[in-house]
């Protein structure tokens, strides 16, 4: 727990943020064919009074209005005339807001010129297209077409959907299928269960739109994979699932006489429709996380259905031929079905390969994915860590291990290293042992230990190399790619950055996140270097600040000149007041000692009513463990002032080449400088021990000032960070930290796309919190 009323924060205020955001007069110059037509439809509305009256009742109607009626007149002009009206007064409202947004957007994206040709060919398509189908269709009796076939309609919308279908290309990838399949999902659930003369303007205007945004936006769109991926081949099978939900619900709620017949029949049974709502609903959560039991009951339920259509058309069949009279109640919507679970059953068998994860029950029992403590020990021992990497090893994490792999010559880890080659589907658990010499006599034994004695295989048979020695790979063995993870909320959160072979930072990203796409998990890694950051961004992940480390270079420090003031003042008074520090291993101290420290950290958690956080901030727990330095602060009568722990932060080849801060503690009435006193006693001692630098970590929601604006995503952030500097102190505790004269590095939070954020969040609270009821944090966040 790092004791964050160190320093009062600053509260000066910042520069306010500059306004981005174009004013109205900006906006207009992008988009001068939507506003121009828009005013069009309002100033036509006014002057011929159908803003207040329908149109359709108007004796010059037929004049203005275009469908198959008007065309067949040879009124070719209500192509152009018609867009600007609508069909009645209550339609004004959804059609221009429609247009201006689907319009609007189109041009923003893709240009003033290529949009309006984009809309108006949709629209002449979307118009002639339903045209010539009714005028096709009308002759075989269809009443549905017979019945459209005699209407005339008025509107932009359809041009509107052509353009919102050729737009969503233009968008990278998963959003591009999702946004291209809801507007799918729409287009045919409003044809099939609603019918309208604009459902088939829209169906056909947006449909074309769909498939000619990949030729009218490939200078623009963004790099498109031959083949679907996992989660985009899990998206199909929920839209299928969607579809059929949907039309049962609607069709038997809403009546309607669509191309299908009619619908909405009451003597449907209700309790029919809960079931298929209840298996939907089952189905589509257990398909989006890729779970193998969905599949099969989808399948399952997929093959039942397309069985019963064929049976219901032999029987069909069989009548016809013996001359039989037959009749199928509800047929049109019967055949619909059977044709969407087809559908849904084919995208089901191709795609099943991305329908592989297991049940929670076998993968606690195969240990899929699974690695231990002793594999990221050794790992940190073979291939270095990041200033934040020891936390991987704290027995609230996961670890996720790729096993052994092909040595590389790509030289030292770097400060924040990653790793390793994909693993396969089932990767490899690394059975590897403690390093250490010393490893099984320095376990500690008692329970409130951070590293309980059996969190590591028992050494001391084993001949185990030093690790400072020339050829430590030679004889340790490889643990391979080790990622220290937690799930919470349904996310895997990784913590930090991976731990394996320097330059391999693109396949580590890659790795983890198929082992978290085969346990039904949303990937993300939480407080990764640069490094992570941009081998997730360059396979489409997406990274946001979330802090900033503090680093302190060792060789050559020295507390002298103005900036040292403050420390220099901390040591030179706790010389005058008898305080003494010592750098010890908290494990070889007395209980009484370990229980004191335990004490001042439950009251400063008591005193402040808040609950104790934990995933990157360690307590007195995890200062027990004997690779982790602890500093004390002691008056001559043995009066404990402050302590602070130090995680170790390892090099390649077992060497440690700096010291993280975690713990940090101080007696309320004690001595009041005592942080700063310990802080720079531990830099000085680390220094003479040849340490190269001294983390004093990152802390959350914080960065340092003259950054530069912040928007989006990291705005939020700040946001957030600002309702919880009163309960914790980020910010001071962040501001307390520049008086060691540290240079900063970012700290990452890396996620696929912002779909997951919002999961995210949720989760990474409850790593921070994992014993706080929602209603205790709602309280804090009033408080």
């Amino acid at each position: 727990m790092s004791e964050a009323a160190v320093q009062e924060p600053d509260t000066t205020g910042g520069p306010s943020p500059a306004t981005t955001a174009p004013g109205v007069l900006g906006v207009l110059r992008r988009v001068p064919f939507t506003a121009t037509c828009a005013v069009l439809m309002i100033v036509v509305g006014l002057a011929t009074g159908t803003l207040w009256s329908a149109v359709e009742d108007r004796s010059w109607y037929p004049q203005v209005g275009y469908g198959l009626p008007s065309l067949l007149d040879g009124h070719v002009w209500t192509l152009l005339t018609g867009p600007f009206f609508a069909v009645g007064p209550v339609f004004y409202v959804p059609m221009v807001l429609s247009f201006v947004l689907f319009v609007g957007w189109a041009e923003w994206r893709i240009g003033t010129g290529r949009a309006a040709a984009v809309t108006i060919v949709g629209h002449i398509v979307g118009i002639a297209g339903a045209a010539l189908i009714l005028l096709v269709t009308r002759p075989t009796g269809w009443p549905w077409a017979q019945m459209l076939g005699g209407e005339l309609d008025a509107g932009f919308s359809a041009g509107a959907f052509a353009a919102l279908g050729v737009t969503a290309s233009t968008l990278r990838s998963p959003w591009r299928l999702r946004l291209r399949l809801g507007i799918g999902i729409y287009l045919l659930v409003a044809l099939i269960y609603g019918g309208n003369l604009a459902d088939l303007e829209h169906f056909v205007a947006g449909g074309a739109g769909l498939l000619a945004g990949h030729v009218v936006t490939r200078d623009l769109g963004t790099p498109r994979t031959g083949r679907p991926s996992r989660r985009e081949w899990r998206l199909l099978a929920v839209a299928g699932v969607l579809v059929i939900l949907l039309g049962t619900v609607l069709s038997w709620l809403i009546p309607s006489d669509g191309p299908l017949g009619p619908t909405g029949d009451t003597e449907s049974d209700w309790v029919d429709v809960l079931i298929t709502l209840v298996l939907a609903l089952l189905l589509v959560n257990g398909l989006r996380k890729g779970k193998r039991t969905a599949w099969r009951w989808g399948v399952g339920i997929g093959i039942l259905n397309v069985v019963l259509g064929l049976v219901v058309a032999v029987v069909v069949i069989v009548a016809v031929v013996l001359g039989e009279p037959w009749e199928i109640v509800g047929g049109p919507l019967f055949i619909a079905d059977r044709l969407l679970w087809l559908i849904l059953l084919v995208v089901l068998i191709v795609g099943r390969h991305a329908f592989r994860t297991p049940s929670r029950r076998r993968i606690r029992k195969r240990r899929e994915f699974a690695a231990d403590r002793a594999d990221a020990i050794a790992a940190l021992h073979r291939y270095g860590g990041g200033t934040i990497s020891w936390m991987a090893t704290w027995p609230a994490n996961r670890w996720f291990g790729t096993g052994p792999v092909e040595d590389t010559d790509a030289g030292p880890a770097a400060a924040e290293p990653s790793a390793a080659p994909e693993p396969s589907a089932a990767p490899e658990v690394v059975a590897a042992a403690d390093p250490r010499p010393d490893a099984a006599s320095d376990a500690p034994t008692d329970s409130a230990s951070g590293t309980p004695s059996d969190a590591a295989p028992d050494t001391a048979d084993a001949a185990a190399p030093d690790p400072a020695a020339d050829s430590p790979d030679a004889a340790e063995p490889d643990p391979g790619i080790v990622i220290a993870y937690q799930a919470h909320a349904g996310v895997a959160i990784g913590l930090g950055d991976p731990i394996g072979p320097a330059g391999s930072h693109i396949d580590a990203v890659a790795a983890f996140s198929r082992m978290a796409d085969r346990a039904g998990l949303v990937p993300c890694m939480f407080s990764v270097g640069d490094a992570t950051a941009a081998a997730a961004e360059t396979i489409g992940w997406k990274y946001v600040q979330v802090a900033e480390d503090t680093l302190i270079d060792l060789p050559g420090l020295a507390f002298t000149g103005k900036p040292w003031q403050n420390v220099r003042s901390a040591i030179n008074r706790a010389k005058k007041e008898g305080i003494e520090f010592r750098m010890v291993t908290l494990a070889d101290e007395p209980w009484s000692l370990v229980e004191r420290i335990r004490g001042m950290s439950e009251e400063w958690v008591g005193d402040k009513s808040l609950p104790e956080m934990g995933f990157t901030l360690g307590g007195v727990d995890e200062a027990l463990d004997r690779d982790v330095r602890v500093g004390i602060a002691q008056d001559a009568h043995g009066t404990l002032h402050g302590v602070t722990s130090w995680l170790p932060v390892y090099g390649p080849g077992g060497r440690i080449r700096g010291r993280t801060l975690d713990l940090m503690l101080r007696r309320p009435d004690g001595f009041r400088p005592v942080v700063e006193f310990l802080i720079a006693q531990s830099c000085a001692t680390f220094r003479d021990e040849g340490v190269e630098i001294a983390s004093l970590s990152g802390a959350p929601l914080a960065r340092s000032e003259g950054d530069g604006p912040v928007h989006g995503l990291a705005r939020v952030l700040d946001q957030i960070g600002d309702v919880l500097e009163p309960l914790y102190g980020f910010r001071s505790l962040h501001a307390f930290k520049a008086k060691f004269q540290p240079r900063y590095e970012p700290m990452h939070l890396v996620y696929r796309d912002e779909a997951d954020l919002a999961r995210i969040g949720v989760a990474i609270t409850r790593a921070y919190l994992p014993d706080t009821p929602v209603t205790e944090l709602v309280k804090l966040t009033r408080a």
